[in-house]
């Protein structure tokens, strides 16, 4: 019902959304005295497809009685769903919070904005070049809590967005670097936990029961050439993650076919 009422009228309620979002992420005292709506990382939950109808005064869904209040965070994914038009001058106001002091700010937008990116559905990496390479640059975060939600986003960008060659590439090459030099082992792991699960899911595609995804990037000879670099690495896990992830890739590739 939110979604329809949405779709309907999106040329007179665009603006007024835009305007609401804007407010409550920019912290604008007038906007935020106005709504029950969050902006703060204390509003958590799972996505609804009603929340975006909280947004529109007077709705049904507004007026719902025991109701949590929506965070607008929540607000902006399911709306790119809806009507991702809507956000044209959102997008940059949220990226503009990936450099806050903040880190929970840092993180939640991250994980947002990775969210949209990697959607299948949307093209908004495309569309927000500049915004998606400002996201990129979190791969350098001083958190490593950051940096683990950036591996694990762009790996489904590798997963989900295989048309899209600026983000894979752009993406695989973050992921290498990670690899290669990010100075918590803890992330390095996941680098190579991540891009050996997809290259040899990838290799699997052929098979009946593949579960590799359809939309898949192929994995780039310098992701595989960093996994065999970690080989070489002082620490013991990591030289045995490494080891195995590159068997496998190796017997499902080359050895079973034969």
């Amino acid at each position: 019902v939110a979604a329809a009422i949405i779709r309907g009228a999106e040329d007179r309620m665009s603006t007024p959304i835009a305007s609401l979002l804007n407010g409550l992420l920019n912290g604008d005292s007038n906007v935020v005295s106005q709504t029950t709506l969050s902006a703060s990382d204390t509003a958590r939950g799972p996505p609804s497809s009603s929340a975006a109808a909280r947004t529109i005064p007077g709705s049904s869904a507004a007026a719902a009685q025991n109701t949590p209040p929506a965070d607008v965070w929540t607000i902006i994914y399911e709306l790119h769903r809806i009507s991702p038009q809507i956000l044209t001058t959102v997008i940059g106001t949220v990226a503009s919070s990936l450099q806050s002091p903040n880190k929970s700010k840092r993180l939640r937008v991250t994980k947002l904005l990775g969210r949209l990116f990697y959607s299948p559905t949307s093209n908004i990496g495309v569309k927000f070049a500049t915004c998606f390479r400002d996201w990129i640059r979190r791969s350098f975060d001083k958190e490593s809590e950051v940096r683990l939600t950036m591996v694990k986003c762009l790996i489904m960008i590798l997963s989900n967005k295989g048309n899209e060659r600026m983000l894979c590439k752009e993406a695989s090459t973050s992921l290498a670097r990670m690899m290669e030099e990010d100075p918590n082992v803890d992330v390095r792991l996941l680098c190579i936990h991540q891009v050996c699960d997809l290259a040899h899911r990838e290799n699997s595609k052929t098979s009946t029961t593949s579960t590799a995804p359809i939309n898949a990037a192929p994995i780039s000879s310098r992701l595989l050439h960093a996994v065999g670099k970690r080989v070489q690495s002082k620490s013991k896990v990591e030289r045995r993650d490494a080891i195995t992830g590159l068997a496998r890739i190796y017997f499902r590739q080359y050895a079973k076919e034969k």
